[in-house]
Protein backbone atom coordinates (compact mmCIF):
# COMPACT_ATOMS: atom_id res chain seq x y z
CA UNK A 1 0.00 0.00 0.00
CA UNK A 2 0.85 3.50 -0.82
CA UNK A 3 1.97 6.12 1.65
CA UNK A 4 -0.58 9.54 0.67
CA UNK A 5 1.49 12.11 1.31
CA UNK A 6 -1.09 15.48 2.59
CA UNK A 7 0.05 19.05 3.46
CA UNK A 8 -1.56 21.05 6.03
CA UNK A 9 -1.08 24.96 5.17
CA UNK A 10 -0.36 26.87 8.37
CA UNK A 11 -2.21 29.72 8.91
CA UNK A 12 -0.58 32.77 7.76
CA UNK A 13 -1.27 36.27 9.59
CA UNK A 14 -2.81 38.78 7.03
CA UNK A 15 0.04 41.10 5.27
CA UNK A 16 -0.71 44.34 3.95
CA UNK A 17 1.05 45.92 1.01
CA UNK A 18 0.85 49.22 -1.11
CA UNK A 19 1.76 49.47 -4.80
CA UNK A 20 3.11 52.51 -6.58
CA UNK A 21 0.38 52.04 -8.87
CA UNK A 22 -3.36 52.02 -8.07
CA UNK A 23 -4.17 48.98 -10.06
CA UNK A 24 -1.35 47.02 -10.09
CA UNK A 25 -1.76 43.68 -11.54
CA UNK A 26 0.45 40.58 -11.59
CA UNK A 27 0.33 36.79 -11.74
CA UNK A 28 1.75 34.79 -8.64
CA UNK A 29 4.04 32.75 -10.17
CA UNK A 30 4.17 31.32 -13.91
CA UNK A 31 1.22 29.18 -15.79
CA UNK A 32 1.50 25.33 -15.60
CA UNK A 33 0.51 23.11 -18.46
CA UNK A 34 -1.15 20.19 -17.25
CA UNK A 35 -2.97 17.33 -19.30
CA UNK A 36 -6.51 16.80 -18.48
CA UNK A 37 -8.88 13.90 -19.99
CA UNK A 38 -6.49 14.17 -22.89
CA UNK A 39 -6.09 17.55 -23.75
CA UNK A 40 -3.31 20.14 -22.36
CA UNK A 41 -4.46 23.15 -20.51
CA UNK A 42 -2.78 26.34 -19.19
CA UNK A 43 -3.28 26.76 -15.39
CA UNK A 44 -3.05 30.72 -14.25
CA UNK A 45 -1.24 31.36 -11.16
CA UNK A 46 -3.17 33.06 -8.71
CA UNK A 47 -3.70 36.68 -9.83
CA UNK A 48 -1.98 39.64 -7.60
CA UNK A 49 -4.51 42.77 -8.09
CA UNK A 50 -4.13 45.95 -5.94
CA UNK A 51 -7.30 48.00 -5.52
CA UNK A 52 -7.39 51.77 -5.67
CA UNK A 53 -6.31 53.15 -2.46
CA UNK A 54 -5.86 56.99 -3.17
CA UNK A 55 -3.13 59.27 -5.54
CA UNK A 56 -2.12 56.48 -7.94
CA UNK A 57 -1.04 53.91 -4.86
CA UNK A 58 -2.92 50.39 -4.67
CA UNK A 59 -3.74 48.54 -1.88
CA UNK A 60 -3.80 44.61 -1.14
CA UNK A 61 -4.33 42.70 1.89
CA UNK A 62 -3.97 39.08 1.89
CA UNK A 63 -3.09 35.66 3.99
CA UNK A 64 -2.66 33.60 0.97
CA UNK A 65 1.07 32.24 0.72
CA UNK A 66 1.82 32.35 -2.59
CA UNK A 67 0.41 35.64 -2.64
CA UNK A 68 2.63 36.93 -0.13
CA UNK A 69 6.16 34.92 -1.74
CA UNK A 70 4.92 36.29 -5.12
CA UNK A 71 5.30 39.93 -4.14
CA UNK A 72 8.58 39.49 -1.75
CA UNK A 73 9.85 37.49 -5.20
CA UNK A 74 8.90 40.44 -7.18
CA UNK A 75 10.55 43.22 -4.56
CA UNK A 76 13.69 40.84 -4.71
CA UNK A 77 13.73 40.60 -8.16
CA UNK A 78 13.09 44.85 -8.37
CA UNK A 79 16.46 45.27 -5.96
CA UNK A 80 18.27 42.60 -7.45
CA UNK A 81 18.07 44.94 -10.68
CA UNK A 82 19.28 48.65 -8.75
CA UNK A 83 15.06 49.57 -9.31
CA UNK A 84 13.42 50.95 -6.11
CA UNK A 85 10.01 47.95 -5.90
CA UNK A 86 6.86 48.91 -6.77
CA UNK A 87 5.45 47.54 -3.97
CA UNK A 88 5.72 48.33 -0.36
CA UNK A 89 5.44 47.20 3.02
CA UNK A 90 2.63 48.54 5.41
CA UNK A 91 5.63 49.93 7.03
CA UNK A 92 7.70 51.52 4.38
CA UNK A 93 4.33 53.05 3.51
CA UNK A 94 3.98 54.65 5.97
CA UNK A 95 7.11 55.98 6.41
CA UNK A 96 7.14 56.78 2.92
CA UNK A 97 3.59 59.00 3.61
CA UNK A 98 4.71 61.49 6.44
CA UNK A 99 6.66 64.17 5.91
CA UNK A 100 10.26 64.68 7.44
CA UNK A 101 8.63 67.93 9.61
CA UNK A 102 5.85 65.85 10.60
CA UNK A 103 7.94 62.79 11.70
CA UNK A 104 10.39 65.07 13.51
CA UNK A 105 7.80 66.69 15.58
CA UNK A 106 6.13 63.57 16.08
CA UNK A 107 9.81 62.49 17.82
CA UNK A 108 10.31 65.31 19.72
CA UNK A 109 6.26 65.36 21.27
CA UNK A 110 7.23 61.64 21.83
CA UNK A 111 10.54 63.08 23.76
CA UNK A 112 8.62 65.59 25.42
CA UNK A 113 6.19 63.14 27.16
CA UNK A 114 8.71 60.80 28.01
CA UNK A 115 10.77 63.85 29.95
CA UNK A 116 7.69 64.75 31.57
CA UNK A 117 6.77 60.95 32.01
CA UNK A 118 10.46 60.37 33.84
CA UNK A 119 10.23 63.50 36.07
CA UNK A 120 7.15 62.67 37.22
CA UNK A 121 8.34 58.63 38.06
CA UNK A 122 11.52 60.79 40.02
CA UNK A 123 8.81 62.78 42.01
CA UNK A 124 6.79 60.05 42.55
CA UNK A 125 10.14 57.49 43.99
CA UNK A 126 10.82 61.11 46.52
CA UNK A 127 7.96 60.86 48.00
CA UNK A 128 8.19 57.09 48.55
CA UNK A 129 11.50 57.84 49.83
CA UNK A 130 10.57 60.40 52.27
CA UNK A 131 7.44 57.86 53.64
CA UNK A 132 9.91 55.39 53.96
CA UNK A 133 12.53 57.35 56.43
CA UNK A 134 9.60 58.27 58.50
CA UNK A 135 8.09 54.95 58.74
CA UNK A 136 11.98 53.37 59.66
CA UNK A 137 11.89 56.29 62.25
CA UNK A 138 9.04 55.68 63.71
CA UNK A 139 9.74 51.84 64.24
CA UNK A 140 13.22 53.02 65.54
CA UNK A 141 11.15 54.66 68.04
CA UNK A 142 8.63 52.19 68.96
CA UNK A 143 11.51 49.42 69.16
CA UNK A 144 13.65 52.26 71.77
CA UNK A 145 10.78 52.29 73.52
CA UNK A 146 10.24 48.48 73.22
CA UNK A 147 13.52 47.96 74.91
CA UNK A 148 12.95 50.04 78.13
CA UNK A 149 10.20 48.44 79.42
Amino acid sequence: MQAIETRVEQPVEEQVFFSTSGNLTFYAGKPKRVVQDGMAQTIDPPQVQFRPYGDNIGRLATSEPEIIDAIHARRRSFERSGMKPDVMTAAEYNEASISDEKRLQMLKDSNEKLAKDRDEAIRQIQSKNTLIDQLQKRLEKAEGKGDKS
